[in-house]
């Protein structure tokens, strides 16, 4: 990983993103996020009945990815976390900490869009950013790096796993995405995995019924 004391062009969140979050660190944010869709529409659908399972599903999902980033800062020291509060102080957030850059998680309505606007993202994009691809001269050595984990889950009945997982870096007004990183794309096997889990579980299903069928027969 590289040095804080490296300066990075203005216009290239991406390749500052990459020099202090290795790769190994950004495929544990994309895996545990993927894990975390799954536990939450297990858990909500063990739980409640329909439709109360889909209508609590959205907020524990975000519960969970939320506790998630601090059990990585657990198990990686490269991650710090801090707990934030909103404006209105009706919600918190988790804000992770890597280096030189710093990142929040939100669901998004669809690929390729911010988050909608809150007081507390556009600060975080406003007062970094406002350094990095504002100002002519390269940015101090000591300027973070704003970004935000972006997902959408797929709809109807796949709604346990993520369209896409993206990590996006607003321009400072908070209007513009610089930069995006599709993390889906970058580290493919982890899809496949959910994929080869889902062919091992059809077996074992089919069987499970016609075994029942054979019993009430």
């Amino acid at each position: 990983m590289m040095s804080n004391a490296i300066q990075f062009s203005p216009y290239k969140p991406v390749e500052m993103f990459d020099a202090f979050v290795d790769k190994s660190l950004q495929l544990t944010i994309v895996e545990g996020v993927v894990r975390e869709y799954q536990n939450a529409k297990m858990w909500c659908e063990t739980e409640f009945r329909f439709p109360e399972s889909a209508d609590v599903l959205a907020h524990y999902r975000r519960a969970c990815i939320e506790s998630l980033l601090c059990e990585l800062a657990k198990q990686h020291p490269e991650f710090r976390i801090t707990t934030r509060v909103n404006a209105r102080r009706n919600c918190s957030h988790r804000l992770v900490c890597c280096g030189r850059v710093i990142l929040t998680q939100s669901l998004v309505e669809h690929e390729g869009l911010l988050p909608r606007e809150a007081v507390y993202r556009e600060g975080y994009a406003r007062d970094p950013q406002l350094y990095l691809f504002v100002e002519k001269d390269l940015p101090q050595e000591d300027v973070s790096l704003y970004g935000i984990i972006t997902h959408m889950p797929l709809s109807g009945k796949e709604n346990g796993v993520p369209a896409f997982v993206d990590i996006v870096f607003p321009d400072e007004e908070y209007k513009v995405i610089l930069g995006r990183i599709p993390l889906l794309d970058r580290f493919p096997r982890v899809m496949g995995a959910i994929a080869a889990t889902a062919q091992e579980t059809i077996p074992d299903t089919l069987q499970a019924k016609l075994r029942a069928r054979e019993e009430k027969a």
